[in-house]
């Protein structure tokens, strides 16, 4: 997840499309994760990245983000299991996600990125709750067509959120779990994380 320290950086950076706000979050720390971000500053996060880096930076689509949650042939609700509990993950325990799971801590604010030491399959953390996180693809059903590496649709009015943040309850951060929210709008506990694709040159 995207810290309050990359965000400052990124906001010093030149304007490309439009202004980032100086502080979107309502605690802070640098190692806190930014969860006050439209879908509109995010996109104008990763371009300014790309402005200053020469790469690519960009949001993942949402086939990305559950494949790298999943991380692989992964059929659990969570990338390190079948329940969340508070132990693994910053979430709203109530109602809890099975019966048989005691009512866990409910922190109700975000907690560094740093906090959770489980990794997904692919070695990203806190892909479960804490923020909930942008997606490139704008919000659609499903195709019932089989596609290789999946986009949503061209167009629409509202863009998907994956994982759940502080305030979802476990059966919103599932791994399949989606949201979707307009571009300009941002939730108490919406953050993001950021793809930069593997850069190829020459040919074989």
């Amino acid at each position: 997840e995207i810290t309050q320290q990359q965000w400052s950086t990124a906001q010093r950076l030149p304007l490309i499309e439009r202004s980032l706000s100086a502080s979107p979050w309502t605690k802070a720390g640098s190692d806190l994760p930014v969860h006050i971000v439209t879908w509109e500053e995010a996109r104008e996060f990763c371009l300014r990245l790309t402005a200053y880096t020469g790469r690519v930076h960009r949001l993942p689509t949402e086939a990305e983000w559950e494949y790298a949650c999943r991380g692989g042939p992964v059929d659990t609700p969570f990338h390190f299991g079948p329940v969340l509990t508070d132990q693994v993950a910053n979430f709203n325990p109530a109602p809890p996600f099975t019966q048989s799971i005691p009512p866990g801590l409910n922190r109700n604010e975000v907690v560094s990125v740093e906090t959770y030491p489980y990794a997904s399959h692919f070695g990203l953390y806190q892909l479960h709750g804490n923020v909930k996180e942008w997606c490139l693809d704008f919000y659609g059903p499903y195709t019932t067509e089989a596609q290789v590496n999946p986009r949503g649709p061209k167009s629409g009015q509202e863009h998907v959120l994956r994982g759940g943040g502080y305030r979802s309850p476990a059966t919103n951060c599932r791994t399949s779990a989606r949201y979707h929210e307009p571009a300009n709008r941002s939730g108490l506990d919406t953050g993001f994380r950021v793809v930069i694709p593997e850069v190829v040159t020459g040919s074989e």
